[in-house]
């Protein structure tokens, strides 16, 4: 071994450095990068010479010298020089300057860069921030840009040199931006973000970073600055898309998240391509409010359109819950709004006015209210007993039905209740013969098997049922405005088939004809395979009204409620469905709104060419009574639309539609048509009342859907969420495409221009 290397080895024993401890590994994870920094290297000590082993003793000998005093010292402790540095820094050297050992950079002192580390007699901060200090610097990276310039022999200017050597790590952070995108998708938090890329740094995952340095990117604090960038990319391409399109709508809701706070979630419906691609409805943006008023929404609501840019002339449509600080008419958002946009079109959402409907023909009947009071009750007392859940699923298995959990009925869900109250008729059989085998319950027990009140579960079983169907196409994301007032014309129809026929009384009914034929002898027997296993004997009473949560007049006065009898709970079925069906008209007014839209969809055209016009001279006239401040009063007004102009294209615009997509709905014409420059010519007028059409919302579903993401992304371990970090989060998470479809050089481009950066080898 030579005397250089003694030395080295000596040193490395006084400071705890093992042999060989990276010589290997630098060998393994060597890059082009530091195999060409190293031919640098070796061309920088060929041009400046390195010293001999003879002064390499002497230096060694002081360094020991100085070290050997320090270790006496108590009070004060000197930093010393690593030889670790050499390996880490390439263009690192160190030199004797009075008395003492100063840092030098190879690529400084070559081309006479002034400061310590070219001209001057060198750095005595003995520290590692003092080189990557210098290793940032612009006077660094113009001496290395000097240097790479003239091995590549290449002319290029020195900003364009030093921009490559910035750049030179996109890659890498663009990889570590991946891994906070993901985590947003995901909805995990972004705590993960640092084990996340220590996982795929050990994983050995090509372009991530080889440490997890400050400098990395690989921190908490990076993962923050990456998501934020990402979210403000999407925003955007948001706000560009919204700007390009005709016209807009937007959807309001207001909710309390789990800190209580109270958040305002906007979204938009717009035309994507500049007006000529399908309608897109996203998230926009949550906003925090003071308090649930009218003018406190109107006033984050209006903030929030002047900052976007846009203008509230191409705002076509409003939908909200219906609440009174969304649609009152002196204090709701709704009449500040139509102060900026007269006509504005507003929509109550078609899911809450469903659930509203079948609220009102409840409470009509207080009969219908006792029986969700048992579905509460048989719920608490089986879940609050493992033994009674296990005794339960036993019994479903020995009469084979299929295992399933009692429900609750949550008021806030809108399809709970018929959710529930159909799982409590598959369970029954069951729960019957618990009640019957435990002493405690037996009052309920009697209650249970009284007549009318297991009429009224299967009763509402199916009622429900049928309006869970037209609720969850309301609740559909692509939902036709079209196809609202068919389905609720479908689901009238069909209750008035199943219940208002006495002649076919639920004859088609699912569960409560069943229900009919197997009481029929005064008892429900429950069977196994082979042979009976309980009979329940049904009690033909009335329902006493002190049972029944009703008003203190009706209590008092003892009256039955509901006779014991099949013909008196016929009756009741009827009043009830008619309850019904007259709430859902009442609660749906402005369908005429929601049928104009049959004007661009073929597939509801009349084969008879006259009853094919007089259908669309209707459907336009309603129409233009919501658009009136969109259409030409005199020619001082500026408008979007002239009536005179609309109808001279309507004829011809319908009978081109018809012959070109016959039996096609609104959106898949609009498919076909939407790029045809010859039709944007042809009927200008019309094409526009298409768009206007198209971006018009049926509900506030989407909002409702956002707040369930808002709870999932903070919940009880992230409560301390901020609001712009929870916007950028629920922004990633609901708009975000797939990471593929992203523009990451665009993203790092924003990321890059945030702040001044000046990026390390990573």
């Amino acid at each position: 071994m030579s005397q250089k290397r003694k030395i080295q080895a000596t040193i490395g024993e006084m400071y705890g450095w093992t042999k060989g401890q990276t010589s290997k590994a630098q060998k393994n994870l060597e890059t082009p990068q530091e195999t060409h920094n190293a031919h640098v290297e070796q061309q920088l000590h060929e041009i400046f010479g390195s010293s001999s082993d003879d002064d390499l003793d002497e230096e060694t000998n002081e360094v020991d010298e100085e070290v050997a005093n320090n270790s006496k010292m108590k009070v004060q402790t000197k930093r010393h020089f690593c030889m670790e540095w050499l390996d880490k820094f390439l263009w690192l050297n160190y030199v004797r300057c009075d008395d003492k050992i100063a840092m030098k950079c190879n690529y400084c002192e070559k081309y006479r860069m002034n400061g310590p580390w070219g001209l001057w007699n060198g750095c005595t901060t003995l520290q590692h921030d003092a080189l990557v200090t210098h290793e940032k610097s612009l006077v660094h990276k113009d001496a290395k840009a000097r240097w790479i310039n003239a091995l590549e022999g290449k002319i290029k200017p020195i900003p364009d040199h030093i921009r490559q050597v910035e750049d030179a790590n996109k890659e890498m952070v663009i990889s570590t931006m991946k891994v906070a995108y993901f985590i947003c998708q995901e909805d995990l938090s972004p705590s993960n973000y640092e084990k996340l890329c220590k996982f795929l740094m050990d994983a050995k995952t090509p372009y991530m970073p080889k440490s997890q340095d400050y400098s990395s990117y690989t921190n908490r604090k990076s993962a923050n600055d990456f998501i934020y960038c990402i979210s403000k990319h999407l925003e955007q391409i948001q706000i560009k898309n919204m700007l390009e399109s005709p016209f807009f709508s937007l959807m309001v809701d207001e909710s309390t998240d789990r800190t209580l706070e109270q958040h305002l979630v906007v979204y938009a419906t717009y035309l994507d391509s500049k007006g000529l691609g399908p309608p897109i409805s996203q998230f926009m943006k949550l906003n925090d409010i003071v308090d649930g008023k009218g003018k406190t929404i109107y006033d984050s609501f209006n903030q929030l359109i002047d900052v976007r840019g846009l203008e509230y002339k191409n705002l076509i449509a409003v939908s909200t819950d219906g609440a009174s600080a969304m649609i009152g008419h002196e204090n709701g958002l709704v009449s500040f709004l139509k102060k900026n946009n007269p006509n504005l079109i507003t929509v109550h959402c078609v899911a809450h006015r469903e659930s509203l409907a079948v609220a009102d023909a409840s409470k009509k009947i207080p009969e219908l209210l006792y029986v969700e009071k048992i579905a509460n009750k048989v719920y608490s007392w089986v879940q609050n007993s493992p033994k009674r859940n296990n005794e339960l699923n036993d019994l479903l298995r020995v009469i084979q039905i299929d295992v399933l959990d009692v429900l609750q009925i949550h008021s806030v869900r809108w399809l709970s209740r018929g959710e529930v109250i159909i799982r409590l008729v598959k369970l029954m059989p069951a729960i019957l013969t618990l009640l019957k085998n435990e002493k405690k319950t037996s009052s309920w027990y009697d209650k249970a098997r009284i007549y009318s009140i297991q009429y009224c579960l299967h009763m509402l079983a199916d009622v429900l049922g049928e309006l869970n169907k037209l609720n969850m196409t309301f609740q559909e994301e692509t939902v036709d405005i079209k196809t609202i007032g068919l389905a609720l014309e479908v689901t009238i129809s069909t209750l008035s088939r199943w219940f208002l026929r006495k002649e076919t009384f639920a004859e088609d009914t699912i569960y409560l004809s069943k229900f009919l034929s197997d009481s029929q002898n005064g008892y429900i027997d429950i069977k196994d395979e082979e042979t009976m296993v309980e009979r329940h004997e049904l009690r033909y009473i009335s329902i006493s009204a002190m049972d029944i949560e009703s008003s203190e007049a009706r209590k008092q006065s003892m009256k039955p409620c509901i006779e014991g009898t099949q013909e008196s709970c016929q009756k009741l079925t009827e009043g009830y469905i008619e309850t019904l069906i007259d709430s859902l008209n009442e609660r749906f007014p402005d369908l005429h709104l929601f049928n104009v839209a049959k004007l661009f969809s073929p597939c509801y055209y009349p084969e008879e060419r006259r009853n094919r016009e007089k259908n669309s001279e209707r459907w336009i006239l309603k129409l233009f009574q919501h658009l009136q401040h969109t259409i030409s009063r005199d020619a001082g007004f500026v408008a979007l639309f002239d009536v005179k102009s609309c109808k001279r294209e309507l004829h011809p615009f319908v009978d081109s539609l018809n012959l070109a997509c016959e039996g096609f709905s609104m959106k898949e014409a609009w498919k076909v048509f939407r790029n045809t420059e010859q039709w944007h010519k042809t009927y200008p007028n019309m094409m526009k009342l298409w768009q206007v059409v198209l971006t018009i919302p049926a509900s506030t579903v989407d909002c409702e859907r956002r707040f369930s993401k808002q709870n999932i992304i903070k919940d009880i371990r992230k409560s301390r969420l901020g609001l712009d970090t929870l916007d950028a989060l629920m922004r990633i998470s609901l708009n975000g495409p797939e990471p593929s479809n992203v523009d990451w050089h665009a993203v790092y481009k924003v990321w890059k221009d945030t702040k001044s950066r000046r990026i390390l080898e990573l």
